[in-house]
C-alpha cells in the first residue's frame, strides 16, 4: 500500500482511507477574483482595518495576470508567507 503524508480522507466500501489530493487546481483570474472577493468578505469581519491592503493585493495579482502567467505561483507563495507571518501587509509586494 502506497504510504500518503497529505491527503483527503474518504470513506470506501465501509473503510476509512487517505486519498491523494489532487494537483492544484489552475483558477482563470475572474475565477480567482470571484474567489478572492469571497475571502476578502469573511477575512475583514474579523480585520476591518486590513481592506485596503487586500483590495491593493488584489488589484497587483489582476495586474500580475496581464503581464506573466506566473501570477498564480506568487499569490500561492505569499499565502504560504503570511500564514507563517499574519502581520505582512497584503498591501505590499514581497
Amino acid at each position: 500500500m502506497e504510504e500518503v503524508d497529505e491527503g483527503d480522507l474518504k470513506l470506501k466500501r465501509g473503510k476509512i482511507c487517505i486519498e491523494k489530493r489532487s494537483s492544484s487546481v489552475n483558477l482563470s483570474i475572474n475565477e480567482w477574483t470571484s474567489a478572492f472577493m469571497v475571502f476578502m468578505s469573511v477575512y475583514i469581519e474579523k480585520y476591518c482595518t486590513r481592506a485596503q491592503e487586500l483590495l491593493k493585493y488584489m488589484r497587483d495579482i489582476r495586474l500580475a495576470a496581464t503581464r506573466s502567467e506566473n501570477w498564480a505561483t506568487y499569490d500561492e507563495q505569499f499565502r504560504l508567507k503570511i500564514e507563517k507571518n499574519p502581520n505582512l501587509s497584503w498591501g505590499n509586494i514581497h
